[in-house]
């Protein structure tokens, strides 16, 4: 993440960003490159900028555009197209047809929050493909969210009765 760049990293993409020119690790000469730069971060910059852990000009320079993505627990919609994605590309990756989820599995995983986003969703459908030795992805290959919805559906009915 950009807001983990450590100072002398800040102050070099800082003066690239100015004019377009870089310098070759032990080469003098500039070269520019016309290139877009697109940098991700967690949140909290400015206030790094505020405790001088991260450069005001660097900040300033990197936000002529800003895209905010709401996280993956509020765009559920999002996450069958996502599994089919992470599905086709390491079927793509080991060279065989692609494998499909069940309607029961894409439920649990849509009503899971996701709280570490895409990347914790990837993890856990490259890891339940590791698991399944078929044609179809089921809940079983999701063991841990599985227990976790069986143990939500325990306290539910508890707090009922």
């Amino acid at each position: 993440m950009v807001e983990d760049c450590p100072p002398d990293i800040q102050r070099r993409l800082s003066a690239y960003l100015e004019d377009g020119y870089f310098s070759r690790e032990g080469n003098p000469r500039p070269i520019f490159s016309d290139v877009r730069l697109m940098g991700a971060t967690h949140g909290g910059l400015k206030a790094k900028v505020d405790e001088g852990a991260f450069q005001s000009l660097l900040y300033y320079r990197l936000g002529a555009v800003v895209l905010q993505t709401p996280p993956l627990r509020d765009r559920p919609e999002d996450i069958p197209t996502l599994v089919a994605y992470f599905i086709k590309s390491r079927a793509d990756r080991d060279g065989r047809s692609p494998q499909i989820a069940t309607k029961e599995a894409m439920e649990l995983l849509v009503e899971y929050s996701w709280p570490d986003n895409v990347a914790q969703l990837a993890g856990m459908v490259d890891r339940a493909l590791s698991l399944c030795d078929g044609d179809e992805i089921g809940v079983e290959h999701f063991p841990d969210l599985d227990q976790k919805r069986a143990l939500e559906t325990q306290l539910a009915e508890a707090e009922t009765r």
